[in-house]
């Protein structure tokens, strides 16, 4: 099923591309179902959050999920790591597990199974928390990863504690998520561009995607700049009556 609404892009072997790679409806309809749950449940426990990485431009570029994008991410001050890790047991009371992989150290990584979102029981749905902790850099308090591995690997990718602050909700799909005052700055040191995107997809063959990437920059149309993929939008409704309703009878194993 097709995620991408008219007008379509320009070229029709990049619309077909971007067409395979895109979400479809109703794994992005239950996403947003999985991020409304989650992000209502850390408002109600009073843990600050705010968008972040490609969920950033995201909402920016798309007002949503980038239409290929398979993750969500957000950063949480290390002054409330300790409040996330006593969420945990409503997590799970909620069908909000954590990937064993990723526990503690300044990465949490959390997936979904309710049935309630049956498509849950088939497909990762991928949420990403950094913690972040404060430091001064060129003169300013600024967040950056806790995570050491992510602290060398994005060396430049910090916040300005006064460009974070105060944060503000944002439309995000169905949603109004919480999001930096203004990330500018976040994005030039990020390399995130709104006149242009580029593609990191995890649950893809990487092999085949590189392909396809050399392909369309030997015709002139990668980075994308096509202006109806850059501005696309896509209206959907979602059903979520608040963590009550997903508050399962029986915890998971």
């Amino acid at each position: 099923m097709s995620t991408l609404t008219a007008p379509t892009a320009g070229d029709p072997e990049l619309a077909e591309f971007i067409d395979r790679i895109a979400i479809p409806q109703a794994f992005l309809r239950d996403f947003y179902v999985f991020v409304a749950l989650f992000t209502d449940l850390l408002d109600r426990a009073e843990i600050p959050y705010f968008l972040h990485s490609g969920t950033a431009l995201g909402a920016v570029r798309h007002a949503g999920f980038i239409p290929w994008d398979d993750d969500f991410d957000i950063m949480v001050e290390g002054y409330y790591e300790q409040a996330l890790v006593s969420l945990l047991p409503t997590l799970k009371a909620h069908g909000i597990l954590q990937n064993d992989k990723h526990r503690g150290n300044g990465h949490y990584q959390f997936y979904l199974r309710h049935p309630k979102v049956p498509t849950s029981a088939t497909r990762y749905y991928c949420f990403d928390i950094f913690i972040s902790r404060r430091e001064q850099m060129d003169g300013r308090s600024a967040l950056h990863y806790a995570h050491p591995d992510f602290r060398r690997w994005f060396a430049d990718r910090h916040c300005f504690v006064d460009d974070v602050y105060p944060t503000h909700r944002v439309p995000f799909g169905p949603l109004r998520l919480q999001a930096m005052r203004d990330p500018t700055d976040y994005f030039r040191r990020s390399h995130f561009r709104t006149d242009e995107a580029t593609l990191r997809i995890h649950m893809v063959d990487q092999a085949w995607l590189d392909e396809r990437i050399r392909h369309f920059q030997q015709r002139g149309l990668y980075p994308i700049r096509d202006r109806a993929i850059l501005e696309h939008r896509l209206a959907l409704d979602i059903a979520y009556d608040g963590p009550d309703a997903f508050r399962l009878a029986a915890p998971l194993a």
